[in-house]
């Protein structure tokens, strides 16, 4: 079973995991030194996350995709570990991405777009 949630608007937020000084719940801090990147997508995010059942337990696969304006600062995100952070049109915020389970950013230069592509596996599921 596929699990899309698609109230997220258009906005992204990330940042990576190793400027971010305290993680608790789906509050944060990030250190004096971060990187931390807003920005409008020309899409609405839709968050995929699909569920493979082991022996070991549930481990959910995930991936959210955005087209954004092509801007050449964002290759630096593209090795790093990252948070994500997904606010829903209701204002609700959630943390995606931890120290133990990050995401991992793959772009794909266009002309005048740039397609991330934000993919995770984690054994706990993103609830809205």
């Amino acid at each position: 079973m596929i699990y899309k949630l698609d109230q997220l608007g258009n906005k992204i937020s990330f940042v990576p995991i190793s400027d971010i000084a305290t993680i608790s719940g789906n509050e944060y801090t990030l250190s004096k030194t971060s990187n931390f990147r807003s920005i409008g997508t020309f899409n609405d995010l839709n968050f995929e996350q699909i569920p493979s059942y082991t022996d070991a337990g549930t481990l959910y696969s995930q991936v959210l995709v955005a087209y954004v304006v092509n801007l050449d600062d964002l290759l630096r995100y593209k090795c790093q570990d990252l948070m994500v952070i997904l606010q829903t049109v209701a204002g609700e915020v959630k943390l995606w991405g931890t120290k133990d389970f990050p995401v991992r950013c793959r772009l794909t230069p266009g002309i005048t777009t740039m397609q991330l592509e934000f993919t995770s596996s984690s054994p706990f599921p993103i609830v809205f």
